[in-house]
Parts: C-alpha cells; sequence; structure tokens
C-alpha cells in the first residue's frame, strides 16, 4: 500500500504535518481548528465561527483528496469547554445540511472529548477520518446507525443541539465505532455510578456494536479509552480480562493496541470511562489478515500489544517515554521522553518490514500544552535523522492537551498509523 500526502500551509508558510494523507481508500485528516489558512491565527473567540472554519478545511481537504466531505466516516469533537457541546452538535448539523446532506441522517461515528489545544485561542478541534469514495471495491462503506430508546441519534429523529452519531461505519474489512460508555441503551441515562458497573455497560455496549456491524468482540485490534481517573486502570483492565475471558478469549492472548488518556471532561460529568474501538469484519480475509505484535516491559507482557497489523495497515499503541527494558519512565524532559516513544515506534515499524517515512497519521497527547513547540521541535530533529522523507511528506496529526496519561510521569504520548509499503 501507497500513502499519498497533501501538504498544509498556514500564511504561506508549509506545516510540519499535512493537510491529510490517503492510504488505500482512507482519508486520514490533521485536526482542523478555527485558525485560518490565509492568516494562521484564530479567527474568532467565539465557538460557533470557529467550528466553521474547522469544517470549512475537512471540506477542503477531503475535495483535495479527491473525495467530498459526504465521505467523511468518523470524527472525534474536541471542545476546550464542555459547556459548548450543544452549540458544537448543531453547528455541525446546519454545516452537514448544507454541504454534506448524506451525513444529516447517517452521521459519521463519533467520539468527544473536552481537551486543551495548542493555541490559547482554539476553542475547538476535529479530527477525522474519511473515504475517497463510498464504493470502492474490496473498501465500500456502510454506516451503522445508533438507537438509545429507540430513537436513531440522527435528525430529525434528535433535537438540534443534542448528540448525533452513527454506532459504527465500516470501511472493507474495518469498522471504526463511536465512543462507547456508560449510558444504558434503553434511555441514553447513566444509571450507575460504580466504576465496574459502568465498564459492563460498556464492555456490552462495545460487543453488541461489532456483532451488529458483522463482526464479533474477538476483532477488536485497536482500543482508545477515556478514563476520568487513571487510579481506575486496575479495576479496567480487570473489568477487561473478565469480560474477554466470558466473550472473546483470544484477545486474551493476542490483545488489541490501545491509546489510553484521561481527557479534561467528557460529555456528561457522570461518565467514567468512555471506550472509542476500531475492529475488523474478519481477521482472515484475503488481503486484511491481521497479525499482533506483543508489548512488552521488563520482561513482562501487557495486556495490550505493541501494535495490530491489518493487511498493509498498521495500528500502534500510543508510545512513551517509558523504557522497554526497565519500564520505567526515562526522563522528567519531555524532549527526552518524545525521543525514546519515537525511537519505540521506530523499532516496531521496523519489525512489521514498514519504517518510519511510511507513517500517515500522528495524534500526540501532551499533559502540558506548554510543552508542544518543544515536542514539535524534538519531532523534527528526529525525522531529520531516521525519516528524512517525512520532511517533505509529513503525516497527517492531531494535537491533544490532556488532563493526565497512563502514569503521573508520563508527559507525551504519541499513536501511529502506518502503511507497509508492497
Amino acid at each position: 500500500m501507497r500513502k499519498k500526502t497533501y501538504p498544509l500551509v498556514y500564511a504561506g508558510k508549509k506545516q510540519p504535518f499535512a493537510k491529510s494523507v490517503v492510504a488505500g481508500n482512507l482519508v486520514f485528516l490533521s485536526g482542523a481548528n478555527g485558525q485560518t489558512v490565509e492568516t494562521g491565527e484564530v479567527s474568532s473567540d467565539n465557538v460557533k465561527e470557529q467550528m466553521i472554519v474547522a469544517l470549512d478545511k475537512m471540506r477542503v481537504a477531503m475535495e483535495e483528496a479527491g473525495s467530498s466531505m459526504n465521505n467523511v466516516v468518523k470524527t472525534i469533537m474536541c471542545l476546550r469547554h464542555v459547556k459548548d457541546y450543544s452549540i458544537m452538535r448543531k453547528t455541525e448539523l446546519e454545516y452537514y445540511q448544507k454541504h454534506a446532506p448524506l451525513l444529516v441522517e447517517d452521521p459519521p461515528a463519533s467520539t468527544f472529548a473536552q481537551v486543551n489545544m495548542q493555541n490559547p485561542g482554539n476553542l475547538i478541534e476535529i479530527d477525522a477520518i474519511g473515504a475517497v469514495s463510498r464504493n470502492m471495491p474490496g473498501w465500500e462503506v456502510t454506516l451503522n446507525p445508533s438507537y438509545y430508546g429507540g430513537v436513531k441519534r440522527a435528525y430529525p429523529y434528535v433535537t438540534p443541539g443534542q448528540p448525533t452519531f452513527s454506532k459504527s461505519a465500516v470501511v472493507g474489512n474495518l469498522a471504526f465505532f463511536s465512543g462507547l460508555g456508560p449510558p444504558a441503551l434503553d434511555s441514553f441515562e447513566v444509571k450507575t455510578s460504580v466504576f465496574e458497573e459502568q465498564m459492563a455497560v460498556t464492555l456490552d455496549k462495545i460487543k453488541l456494536a461489532l456483532e451488529e456491524a458483522g463482526s464479533a468482540m474477538g476483532n477488536i485490534i485497536k482500543a482508545t479509552p477515556f478514563l476520568m481517573n487513571m487510579e481506575n486502570i486496575p479495576r479496567m483492565q480487570k473489568s477487561e480480562l473478565e469480560y474477554y475471558k466470558k466473550h472473546a478469549p483470544r484477545l486474551i492472548e493476542e490483545p488489541p493496541a490501545c491509546t489510553l488518556l484521561q481527557p479534561h471532561a467528557l460529555a456528561r460529568a457522570a461518565y467514567m470511562i468512555e471506550t472509542e474501538i476500531i475492529g475488523v469484519l474478519s481477521r482472515d480475509k484475503p488481503s486484511w489478515e491481521v497479525k499482533t505484535y506483543p508489548m512488552v516491559y521488563a520482561g513482562k507482557k501487557q495486556p495490550f500489544s505493541k501494535l495490530v497489523v491489518v493487511g498493509d495497515l498498521v495500528f500502534l499503541s500510543g508510545s512513551t517515554g517509558r523504557n522497554l527494558e526497565t519500564g520505567e519512565v526515562s526522563s522528567n524532559n519531555v524532549s527526552r521522553q518524545t525521543i525514546v516513544a519515537l525511537d519505540k515506534i521506530r523499532a516496531a515499524l521496523e519489525e512489521t518490514g514498514s519504517s518510519m517515512e511510511n507513517i500517515v497519521k500522528t495524534v500526540i497527547c501532551l499533559k502540558h500544552e506548554s510543552d508542544y513547540e518543544v515536542m514539535r521541535q524534538t519531532e523534527l530533529e528526529y525525522y531529520k535523522k531516521y525519516a528524512p522523507r517525512l520532511l517533505e511528506e509529513p503525516p497527517a496529526s492531531t494535537f491533544l492537551g490532556v488532563a493526565s496519561l497512563a502514569r503521573p510521569d508520563i508527559l507525551v504520548e504519541i499513536e501511529v498509523v502506518a502503511v507497509i509499503p508492497r
């Protein structure tokens, strides 16, 4: 599989990440925000106006990739302030009505999180994946609707400003899912404040969503838990292990890749966990075969994989500054932690027969958004040394300023999607 990169330019200056990168039938977009491409400055202090700018940039990026806004299949909607959620969803609907009518009644799969952004003036950032075509042979697109209380989560079935999303978006053999959390399917209400009970609801919903997409629980290849208290990591992992033993024993030996983060908030204060997953319809479909690579720290196998290969696509777990030999964080310096994370990414990709230069998308999480410039400069210097092609053809990239990562001493986590060139 080959990738095609579309550069991003702000105020006449090429950015260190792409507007989009196409791989197969997938379009990976960089996070779109309210900064105008003409000036590079934030367009407004109004969240609705910033969102329109962000959506305009997404639409242009999709069109330049030979697609259209109608073919966006997955979004992560990020706000600086959760209070703007209703405005964000209402603006999204109005934009789709005007520019992407197919997404009005069949919206993308979607996840929401409150995070900080690189520019203090940014109020919104939208991470997105699209398809070049809905009908490419072998890569056909299907959106599976989401129902709560028997009501489809799409306009005109719900009031403008309320959350709208599909349960999953299937592209070929891949299935991208909306964030799934504790709201009950019969009411959309959170009925428990016990963490294990919220996990049980979440896992049941993940299993059902996979089955409704034509897959099964054992076909998860990537998970991104949004956990509101990192002290609950052991409880989360115990709940997953018990559930996998019963419903998906294969995931005990071949766990999904994983990126774990704590946002500043989720859509509702009652949420203790929300998990976003990527799955496959079949692990054995020709040209889409799945292979997992175990993650080992200090000689101990982890409950998540280093990476999972699906055909010619590579989905890596979030990479941090933890040393593989000791399991300890290498330094309290963000530049040093970034180098360790990139070293691990480079070694992992080479293990698959790919390389750093075949990265198509990064999601970079920082505990302190003030470290952004240092992190990007370190990344650039690393590419100069180990992946010079990425200077001219950089990956698409989204930045998330999070409340915490898996351990309090972790400052940076880098998630990667890459291709294996054949």
